[in-house]
């Protein structure tokens, strides 16, 4: 359980230069089997920098991370990545099938020949529900930068992988839902200034918070593809910046002056 977000902005308003800024909280869900035990806030950073000009961000099982990059530094273009990466989470997948199915002396093989087959009895149905069904339930936001100096976001999964260039924006997570929906509200586009983005991508994870197992600490960061500095944190003065501004924007509305006049002017003698 987490929430992972990512949105393309301009850099500097006279260049078409860009950068991509991104969220993650600090939550860490530990899970028995099918029980989840609980979330906890942690001192971890939920973020990976690969190489000068690419970050990734992972959702769900943490000690899947290593084998899921799978030394990324020798990819030099993002696109190649993102391939190596779900083919990575597609072998993650088998492997876990494999295992189960070991257990029962089978192997996928045998899988295959059922599939082909008419189901005999419950537990062919039931193996067959796990070979079609079973997730890591893990997922990756992977940002940087293409050969045209282009932000790319990609979301990866062992369903497939997506280019988000197109909508701006991503988000993977718990609270992946109320983020999107924010950030879509907000009409974010990548023509977006840096300070604009930084703010829709901040009440985002604000927004996010009230969905179960969505941590309240919060890492925001800045990726650009230029100069030495690659990565830009937004520290904790900036944050308590932007925690009054979203306070200020949720209190606006109820509290403007305005409002008196939808009924007449009198709240002791409403007149609507």
């Amino acid at each position: 359980m987490t929430i992972c977000i990512a949105a393309i902005s301009k850099y500097k308003p006279d260049s078409e230069e860009e950068a991509i800024i991104f969220c993650t909280d600090h939550m860490l869900t530990i899970s028995s089997g099918e029980d989840e035990l609980g979330g906890f806030e942690q001192s971890i950073e939920k973020f990976k920098i690969l190489g000068d000009d690419k970050a990734c961000m992972l959702s769900g099982n943490p000690l899947l991370a290593d084998r899921i990059y799978d030394n990324p530094n020798r990819y030099t273009k993002i696109g190649d990545l993102a391939k190596q990466i779900y083919t990575n989470m597609v072998a993650l997948r088998r492997e876990a099938v494999e295992r189960r199915f070991s257990l029962l002396g089978l192997n996928l093989s045998d899988a295959k020949r059922m599939l082909a087959e008419e189901i005999k009895n419950q537990h062919c149905g039931e193996l067959m529900e796990l070979y079609n069904k079973y997730s890591i339930e893990t997922g990756v936001l992977l940002l940087g930068f293409d050969d045209e100096n282009e932000g790319r976001i990609y979301s990866i999964s062992e369903l497939g992988f997506d280019d988000h260039r197109d909508v701006n924006f991503s988000a993977i997570g718990s609270g992946a839902i109320q983020a999107l929906n924010s950030l879509l509200f907000q009409r974010h586009s990548k023509k977006d200034s840096l300070a604009k983005t930084i703010y829709a991508v901040y009440k985002a994870k604000r927004n996010s918070e009230v969905s179960r197992g969505v941590g309240r600490e919060t890492d925001l960061m800045v990726l650009v593809n230029s100069g030495e500095k690659k990565v830009f944190m937004v520290g904790d003065e900036k944050l308590k910046i932007l925690e009054k501004i979203f306070e200020e924007e949720v209190n606006l509305g109820k509290q403007h002056s305005k409002l008196i006049e939808i009924i007449g002017g009198d709240e002791n003698e409403p007149k609507i």
